[in-house]
């Protein structure tokens, strides 16, 4: 693949067939990237670009951008392999998988709870604060493998001809409605290495989520989703929490770090919400950077600014 990969000078002097290595950046979505190409580059004003691997609006790193007669061949490099630097952050759930969702309060007030019943470590599998390095390491292996996941609800996947974020934005979840299955991806798990972990609090979480999703254009819900990220922010400790441990687990969040190998079609925010439900608590894809697809690395992208 590396033959056809087109460069910066290639490309002004007007070679504009082949493969553009090119970062993208958290907050933007594919669609700006190649409205930048062709901003930066006039010799692609009128040449027909297209993306192969879709990176989410807040993910960043590696996209494979298809320039002028490569556009015909896109279904060769839509099944490459791929390599992502994940955070799971354990706790919290949104609807999307990610930090540009509405916030699943159930979910995140049973993943806080302290049972009264429980230990010290079995409360701290249900918030996310003390979880076992050993158990984090085993339920990573876990996951490596060939299995069958379902489409993100918000995803491109057409379902009875509509794109599943459009279902969901109707109001059909993963519950379903009748007369709508939503289908299965089969994931590839190649290789999961774990990188290691650390502590967030509400008010990294919330900015963070924040800073992005105001970053990002187009309608996806903005308005509602920060003014939950807001109420996030901004929720008191309660007010039966008696000691600096019971404070500290309600709010503070664990986040792990992950290297993943995974062939086409692996969502990170499936995978991370499949990770969480092993540990009997939720999660989300706190961030996902593609290194790599197949032997090209994203040191080699441009950096379009």
């Amino acid at each position: 693949m590396q033959s056809n990969v087109i460069s910066s000078s290639d490309i002004d002097r007007g070679l504009v067939d082949g493969i553009i290595l090119v970062y993208k950046d958290r907050g933007e979505t594919p669609l700006e990237v190649l409205n930048k190409l062709k901003a930066r580059f006039s010799t692609l004003t009128n040449v027909p670009l297209s993306y192969a691997g879709r990176l989410d609006p807040l993910a960043s790193g590696l996209m494979l951008v298809l320039s002028g007669n490569f556009n015909k061949r896109r279904g060769e490099f839509l099944g490459l392999d791929k390599t992502y630097i994940v955070e799971f952050l354990l706790g919290v759930s949104t609807d999307t998988g990610d930090l540009m969702g509405l916030i699943d309060e159930e979910t995140v007030a049973q993943a806080g709870a302290q049972n009264s019943d429980s230990t010290k470590e079995e409360a701290g599998a249900q918030t996310g604060k003390i979880i076992d390095e050993e158990k984090i390491k085993k339920v990573l292996k876990s996951l490596k493998g060939k299995y069958d996941m379902p489409y993100p609800m918000f995803s491109s996947k057409t379902v009875d001809g509509k794109q599943l974020h459009q279902w969901a934005r109707e109001g059909v979840t993963e519950g379903g409605v009748a007369g709508l299955e939503i289908p299965m991806q089969k994931a590839d798990i190649k290789d999961i290495e774990y990188l290691g972990t650390r502590m967030a609090d509400r008010l990294e979480i919330a900015g963070t989520a924040i800073e992005l999703i105001s970053g990002v254009s187009g309608d996806f819900r903005q308005k509602e989703i920060i003014k939950q990220w807001t109420e996030f922010k901004e929720k008191n400790i309660s007010d039966e929490a008696k000691d600096e441990d019971e404070i500290n687990l309600k709010e503070r969040f664990l986040i792990v770090k992950v290297k993943v190998d995974v062939g086409s079609g692996t969502y990170m925010r499936t995978l991370a919400n499949t990770f969480a439900k092993k540990l009997v608590t939720c999660g989300l894809a706190y961030s996902i950077h593609r290194e790599k697809v197949e032997d090209i690395s994203v040191d080699q992208a441009i950096i379009i600014v």
